[in-house]
């Protein structure tokens, strides 16, 4: 399967319809078939949950260092009940992160949520005696862990100033990462 990549021209311009704005994505057929089973005046349904998809994964965005981003999208911007429906439960959300994003986006999409889940457990937890030794090697551990995330952070950041027009390949792609 060909990889999509949104090159220079990731947009986020949320009121204009999704499958307008990157018409080449109804090239691959699994969104092809999204688009073509959405009943909804003009696509409104599927371009909205697309939009919403490229509001959580893409690292432009400015929704993408959010904590509870996924909640927040599902609340804020689809405006419906966050308590019934977990975004990446939506067969799109796989595509998406598959298709869409490259691998140094997809690497830090899951290193990015991987450090949240991360900080957000070492800080609920209780220190005591039963589990100082497990939070302080998770501690211990947090340097290196960031060490590798910066790894990821400039990966994302060569391929992002290599790609340039519509010729792009990205370092994926290319055979460099």
């Amino acid at each position: 399967m060909r990889k999509f990549h949104f090159n220079e021209r990731v947009h986020f311009e949320t009121d204009g319809n999704f499958w307008i704005v990157y018409p080449e994505i109804l090239n691959i057929e699994d969104f092809k078939e999204i688009y073509d089973k959405d009943k909804s005046k003009k696509k409104e349904e599927s371009s909205k949950i697309m939009w919403a998809l490229h509001l959580i994964m893409q690292p432009e965005s400015m929704w993408f260092n959010i904590p509870n981003k996924e909640i927040l999208v599902v609340r804020d911007f689809l405006k419906k009940d966050e308590k019934k429906i977990k975004i990446s439960n939506y067969k799109e959300y796989d595509l998406y992160k598959e298709i869409v994003l490259t691998q140094a986006e997809r690497s830090l999409f899951e290193w990015t949520e991987m450090m949240r889940k991360r900080d957000h457990y070492l800080k609920n937890m209780e220190y005591n005696l039963d589990n100082m030794d497990q939070l302080d090697k998770a501690y211990s551990t947090t340097s290196k862990l960031l060490h590798e995330y910066n790894k990821i952070i400039t990966l994302y950041s060569e391929e992002k100033s290599k790609v340039s027009g519509s010729k792009a390949e990205s370092l994926t792609d290319s055979g460099e990462i």
